[in-house]
């Protein structure tokens, strides 16, 4: 099980959804109303609604993983480029960020700078977006002795939770009895972009049985949207048909080609699965994970659709 959390998290997170009534309906055309309140952490969108309806529902974001921090790994380059990055992911609705810095061979991963570097960011950006720190954690021999070792150097901050990024060359046949030994220790590995792995894209049987093990699936917004070209979009399709993904991150790494954006990912996966599981994938799951807390939307797997 994922450790306890013991920060002020808890409190802004149990606001993330909220019904406000009495407020005018959206108007007929069917497009998205944008409404403000004065807390500054909170976007709100009036999804379409019968013109007889008098209420609401907000919709906010959580994104999990993002490159956000500057000058430490191949995400943002410039403290500028980070501002813009937390400002784009606050008009597209997202509330809370864990910057998620590269651990491996090329980018040696310091948590206590890390923090540093995350602290000024929230000054820098006007706290407008809530961060918290984790990594990008390469899936290697070293890093795995050295995780076993002290897991919660590398996971999301005060959680059980590991983003795990594998190899594009190479997966060890062992990889899944190291991820049962993470998972037996009380830590969660989060599987990220599987749909982007070249290994992974030509067996996703494979993230179904990590997913049976106990893992979270992660699957890139812009995937879905087509971004990565046509591989990825497919098999995160044949991922979210078996009901195999269960969180949607940007994986953002500078303002114009990957972009912090969710809301769009959103909008395919709401057309195509339905609005509750959208935002299963953009909200109430990210959340759990923030707040060390299980998947509240975990679907049986679906291995023969």
């Amino acid at each position: 099980m994922p450790c306890s959390n013991e920060h002020s998290q808890m409190t802004n997170a149990e606001r993330l959804t909220q019904t406000i009534p009495k407020v005018p309906a959206c108007s007929q055309s069917g497009f998205h109303t944008i409404l403000r309140i004065s807390d500054a952490n909170t976007r709100l969108w009036a999804l379409p609604v019968a013109a007889s309806s008098a209420r609401i529902r907000i919709v906010r974001m959580v994104d999990i993983h993002c490159h956000m921090l500057p000058a430490v790994d191949d995400g943002a380059r410039t403290w500028e480029m980070a501002e813009e990055m937390a400002r784009i992911a606050h008009e597209d609705g997202i509330t809370h960020i864990v910057c998620t810095p590269h651990a491996n061979d090329q980018y040696p991963y310091d948590r206590t700078a890390h923090e540093a570097r995350l602290e000024e960011l929230r000054e820098r950006s006007g706290r407008k977006v809530e961060f918290s720190l984790g990594s990008d954690f390469h899936f290697s021999f070293e890093n795995i002795r050295e995780a076993l070792q002290d897991p919660h150097k590398f996971a999301i901050s005060g959680t059980g939770y590991l983003l795990v990024e594998f190899s594009d060359y190479a997966i060890s046949p062992a990889t899944g009895d190291a991820l049962l030994r993470f998972i037996q220790m009380g830590i969660t590995p989060i599987i990220t972009h599987p749909e982007r792995n070249l290994i992974l894209q030509r067996k996703p049987e494979s993230v179904l049985q990590f997913a049976e093990y106990g893992c979270v699936v992660q699957v890139t917004a812009n995937s879905l949207t087509g971004a990565w070209g046509e591989g990825p979009r497919k098999v995160a399709k044949w991922l979210l048909d078996r009901n195999a993904v269960h969180v949607l991150a940007t994986d953002a790494h500078d303002t114009r080609h990957r972009p912090p954006i969710l809301s769009k990912a959103r909008e395919v996966v709401s057309a195509a699965y339905g609005q509750e599981v959208a935002e299963a994938l953009v909200l109430s799951n990210p959340r759990a994970v923030i707040l060390d807390e299980e998947l509240p939307y975990r679907p049986g797997l679906s291995p023969h659709k």
